[in-house]
């Protein structure tokens, strides 16, 4: 008897967005025990973008694995975009999937048999590539928004400054004791001095770098 299976996914940016595996799981579970469907196993990538192929994933690849030795027969997911947010990676997964004689069913994206459920398959696949590249879209232009107005989006802070406040309202400021330091080290390169000569300069004082890592020195292209 193959097994009926079901596979959780959630990005580390949905994670963000308190989407997490505990409510997915919830939600499978609830259907399942509502159509009288016993789970065998449930795989789970936690914190995985869904541009990786499925093969790729850890859990991914161990549903593949036991796929590909036929011990699979039903998998179960919440919506199609839990395999695969590009349309290719997720076609070439129901293809091998359907291969290896697993049928893939979505709790939220339920489909008719026949050809007309291949095609609402591959219509949900367009959209799950075209929902992610909107939200992309749709975040760097917030982050542009909050950069241009002063706010602090994450990431690396420039050498010479401190963030102030947290989340939302955080915001880079001038770090007293640096900025003053900086204004000197664009004098002396003004008057000729190499980038080599002031990663010296800095490394000789010990002055940490940007990166703060243990060990991390100055370089003439830092």
């Amino acid at each position: 008897m193959k097994m009926k299976v079901a596979y959780l996914r959630v990005s580390s940016d949905e994670q963000r967005e308190a989407q997490t595996i505990q409510t997915q799981r919830a939600e499978v579970q609830k259907f399942c025990a509502a159509q009288n469907v016993k789970l065998d196993k449930i795989y789970v990538d936690d914190g995985v973008s869904g541009t990786i192929p499925l093969g790729k994933r850890p859990d991914g690849g161990a549903l593949m694995r036991d796929a590909a030795a036929g011990l699979v027969g039903e998998l179960y997911v919440l919506k199609f975009d839990r395999l695969a947010r590009k349309t290719r990676h997720f076609l070439n997964a129901v293809h091998r999937l359907g291969q290896l004689g697993v049928v893939v069913r979505s709790i939220m994206q339920p489909l008719p048999d026949g050809a007309s459920g291949t095609m609402m398959m591959q219509m949900w696949a367009v959209i799950a590539e075209w929902d992610r590249n909107n939200i992309l879209a749709t975040t760097r232009a917030g982050l542009q928004r909050k950069a241009a107005a002063g706010g602090w989006t994450g990431g690396l802070i420039p050498f010479g400054y401190r963030v102030e406040g947290e989340k939302r309202d955080a915001r880079l400021a001038k770090h007293e004791t640096y900025a003053n330091l900086v204004r000197r080290l664009f004098e002396r390169r003004a008057k000729g001095e190499s980038c080599q000569v002031l990663a010296d300069y800095l490394n000789a004082r010990g002055v940490p770098t940007s990166r703060q890592n243990p060990g991390s020195v100055w370089r003439a292209n830092s």
